[in-house]
């Protein structure tokens, strides 16, 4: 199985939203639980429109450290972190939740 790295908050975890509709595909979702303060941190400066080169090397940090414990590629599963995501940079692919969601609602009109 391809394993996907979920960046969500831990409400999200807590109810396996994306853990759950990835294993429905044949895909396995991996949270790290030693890297969920940093994601939350993250999140938060999401919410206040705080984008720096501070956040941008931590957002980095936590997808290294998901490449380094064998996944394939990483989920931005809430809203926020895709504020601080240029995918160019990664060390692995990014599934944009949000971008994501934006095409199939655009199909649908």
């Amino acid at each position: 199985h391809k394993r996907i790295g979920i960046l969500a908050s831990q409400t999200s975890h807590l109810f396996e939203l994306h853990a759950n509709a990835l294993s429905q595909h044949g895909l396995k979702g991996v949270h790290l639980m030693d890297q969920q303060a940093a994601v939350d941190e993250l999140i938060v400066l999401g919410m206040r429109g705080i984008v720096s080169q501070e956040s941008d090397q931590a957002l980095k940090k936590i997808v290294l450290n998901f490449a380094n414990r064998g996944c394939d590629a990483i989920m931005l599963g809430c809203t926020e972190l895709s504020l601080l995501a240029d995918q160019r940079d990664f060390s692995l692919p990014i599934i944009d939740c949000l971008e994501a969601a934006l095409i199939k609602a655009i199909r649908l009109i």
